[in-house]
């Protein structure tokens, strides 16, 4: 997924096999500047139940970032569009995914001007490697683990995902 702002975006992706269900995935974004800068990173390994709920929970770790640093005027781009509609809709949510769908909708409505959008996972293949690093990684933990700078392991990509 991506995420930007007139001053940055954050790019989030997780990476799931479509036939994951009831294991480890690896979830990861990064935050960009308005010209492409590298602002932040983040992965965390996660056990999910489905396809789905690692979409949504990569989005919610999202939005509890930019609201733990108060960004603002922020646009969060997901390569799920499944999981952004069940966000966005007013439907009340009855399965599985329920509490992870309301925390996002509660962190939409605290914070201003936060928009979801769907982005092919091809613009983003830096949080796609973050997130097949955390997930294939046998030391990763399950904590969430915020990446300051980044890694020489994304550096080629990085720069060639880096928009026009």
């Amino acid at each position: 997924m991506l995420l930007r702002t007139q001053s940055m975006s954050l790019g989030i992706v997780n990476k799931l096999k479509k036939f994951a269900v009831d294991r480890d995935a690896g979830i990861a974004g990064i935050v960009r500047d308005h010209m492409g800068n590298w602002v932040l990173g983040f992965q965390q390994k996660c056990y999910i139940h489905s396809v789905l709920m690692g979409e949504l929970q990569d989005i919610c770790t999202a939005l509890q970032i930019i609201e733990e640093r108060r960004w603002s005027r922020v646009i969060i781009n997901s390569d799920s569009q499944q999981a952004i509609n069940r966000i966005l809709q007013v439907d009340e949510i009855k399965d599985a995914n329920f509490w992870i769908v309301k925390k996002c909708r509660d962190l939409c409505t605290r914070m201003t001007d936060i928009r979801l959008e769907f982005e092919a996972r091809k613009t983003n293949r830096v949080a796609d490697r973050l997130a097949k690093l955390c997930r294939t990684d046998v030391m990763s933990d399950y904590n969430l683990c915020i990446i300051e700078q980044a890694p020489k392991s994304v550096s080629e990509v990085l720069m060639e995902d880096r928009p026009p």
